[in-house]
């Protein structure tokens, strides 16, 4: 009878070393993106890495009025860059165009990396979903910075690289909503217009929230709007959710 009980009792204790062990101040949810010295960020080589989804729309230069339920998940190239799924036809902003011309846009210069770097491209928002799979109480860390990249920051036409007309670079919206499930309404956490700064840039930003009800598929959207032009407008971020035990 004891031998059978030191067998059970040392099986019991096998298992748990077994067992992961949390520290006393080790969250039991950490979701990272951005932060480029941050080795434990989100990699986003796959859809829903902790969490994330790489989104876009085709609604665009509407600021707060964006609608997230127009937002699908981007697709994947060959080289493992995040892409709309679609083209989009524009009108065409040279001045020496025929009435009516167009121009078609893939998102050849969409792009969210996985440094917190989230552009979109003319025609399209770019958008980054966390979705929350465990309910409780999150504290989050927000950074961001963003606004343009080149000195174009004026008023009237560009001419680039082989005659092709695009807007001076006009800035980007750039705002961060919580989206609960069974609601309609997105609550808004941050809104920012890099047009309104001063050098039309906005310096990099830091805030926390703290005890954040969350439930199982509420979801944090980040969301970069191009206005008319998507190029020079640099939107960054770097946002740390973490559930403390």
């Amino acid at each position: 009878m004891k031998r059978i009980l030191c067998t059970v009792l040392a099986a019991i204790l096998l298992l748990s070393l077994a067992l992961p062990v949390l520290a006393e101040d080790e969250p039991l949810v950490t979701a990272i993106y951005g932060g480029a010295s941050n080795k434990n960020r989100a990699k986003l080589k796959t859809q829903g890495q902790q969490s994330w989804y790489m989104m876009y729309s085709t609604q665009y230069d509407v600021g707060e009025d964006i609608d997230l339920n127009l937002f699908k998940e981007c697709v994947q190239t060959e080289t493992g860059l995040w892409k709309p799924g679609e083209t989009v036809e524009l009108p065409s902003t040279d001045p020496n165009a025929e009435e009516g011309a167009t121009v078609k846009y893939n998102g050849y210069w969409f792009s969210i990396r996985k440094d917190g770097l989230l552009a979109p491209d003319d025609g399209f928002s770019a958008g980054l979903k966390w979705v929350c799979e465990q309910e409780g109480f999150y504290d989050l860390y927000i950074g961001y910075s963003g606004g343009s990249s080149s000195g174009f920051a004026t008023e009237g036409y560009i001419d680039e690289i082989g005659g092709y007309w695009v807007p001076a670079s006009d800035g980007v919206y750039m705002s961060m909503w919580i989206k609960r499930a069974g609601e309609e309404a997105p609550e808004r956490l941050v809104f920012e217009d890099t047009w309104a700064y001063e050098n039309r840039t906005i310096p990099q930003t830091e805030m926390t929230l703290n005890g954040v009800d969350l439930k199982a598929g509420d979801e944090i959207w980040m969301v970069s709007d191009p206005k008319l032009n998507g190029g020079w407008d640099s939107p960054w971020w770097c946002v740390i959710i973490t559930l403390p035990q």
